[in-house]
């Protein structure tokens, strides 16, 4: 099977996510959401599609069958999909590994997610940590459990990582010496 890894490139390929986007929340997310937080994710994201992202689409024989999306802005994953018929084949961690290469192009040290519950195991076959659950409420306030991952793609320097402890210690002194006198 030859998928191709491809930047979003016609306008024609935001109604093919679109439409991908939907039946993978209804298919593959109705395993750990009810059917009221599906319908409510499937009206909230198809407005995230048209937001300011970076999308790289997985085509099969012209057809979209999976994509990703990185924030323009931040170090943030708006979305990864795969279709349901085609999940297993490599396709998403590739995606992910596209998106990855651009954030880091961009500079990005962490690149962070809202995982599904879904999700979650993908990411950490991916080397993505979870943080914190994070849900969050989707159109018409519909509340949807999710976690707040992420993953260092440019290690700290020492310097880096000694910077908070530093700074940390430089205020400990301040408040000591302004106690002090």
């Amino acid at each position: 099977m030859d998928v191709q890894i491809d930047l979003l490139s016609t306008p024609e390929d935001i109604e093919q996510i679109i439409e991908l986007q939907t039946r993978c929340l209804r298919v593959i997310n109705s395993q750990d959401y009810t059917p009221r937080q599906i319908e409510s994710l499937v009206t909230s994201q198809k407005s995230a599609r048209f937001g300011n992202e970076i999308i790289v689409v997985a085509k099969y024989d012209q057809k979209i069958v999976g994509f990703a999306c990185l924030s323009v802005s931040a170090p943030i994953i708006g979305g990864l999909y795969v279709a349901p018929d085609f999940c297993r084949r490599g396709i998403g961690s590739n995606l992910l590994a596209e998106i990855e290469n651009i954030a880091i192009e961009k500079k990005y040290k962490n690149l962070y997610v809202n995982s599904s519950v879904t999700a979650v195991a993908f990411y950490q076959r991916n080397s993505y940590k979870k943080l914190v659950n994070l849900g969050f409420y989707a159109v018409p306030k519909v509340w949807v459990e999710a976690f707040l991952m992420n993953k260092e793609l440019i290690p700290q320097t020492n310097l880096e990582k000694a910077l908070p402890i530093l700074l940390f210690v430089f205020l400990f002194l301040v408040l000591v010496i302004s106690i002090i006198r």
